[in-house]
C-alpha cells in the first residue's frame, strides 16, 4: 500500500480584515492549486471566506511544509497586488499559518469541514459569482 501524507493548512488575511472577495477567491482558487502542483503537492479541498483560507493538502512524505505554504502565501500576495483586476484594496496575509496532520481514514471529515467554510462562517461568506 503506497503510503500519504495529508495535511490540513490555514491562515488568515492580516488583521483578520475582510480582503478576500469575489475576484480574489476567483484567483485564489485558481493560483493556490498550480503553486501547490509546482511544489509536487496536490489540493484536495479548499475553503475561502473574506478573513482566511484552508487547505486539505495531499503531500510525498518527504516535505519541507514551511517553504509550500511560503510560496502560497507569499506568491498569491505578490501577484493579486501587482494586478489591480484581481484585488484593487490589496491582499496581505498575517505572519503564521496552521499545519495539521490528517490521517487517511478522518480524509472525508476533513474535506466537508473545509468546503463548508461558507457555512462555518456564514458572515464572511464571499458571494457566489
Amino acid at each position: 500500500m503506497a503510503r500519504q501524507l495529508f495535511v490540513h493548512v490555514g491562515w488568515t488575511t492580516r488583521d483578520q480584515r475582510p480582503m478576500i472577495g469575489v475576484s480574489e477567491s476567483s484567483f485564489l482558487r485558481e493560483f493556490l492549486p498550480a503553486e501547490a502542483r509546482r511544489h509536487s503537492a496536490e489540493v484536495i479541498a479548499l475553503g475561502i471566506v473574506s478573513d482566511h483560507l484552508h487547505l486539505l493538502l495531499r503531500l510525498p512524505l518527504a516535505f519541507d511544509v514551511p517553504a509550500l505554504v511560503k510560496s502560497l502565501k507569499g506568491v498569491s500576495a505578490r501577484l493579486a497586488n501587482k494586478d489591480e483586476q484581481i484585488s484593487r484594496s490589496g491582499l496581505r496575509w498575517a505572519k503564521g499559518y496552521v499545519v495539521r496532520s490528517v490521517s487517511p481514514r478522518n480524509l472525508r471529515p476533513a474535506v466537508r469541514y473545509v468546503l463548508g467554510q461558507r457555512s462555518h462562517h456564514p458572515d464572511h461568506a464571499i458571494p457566489v459569482r
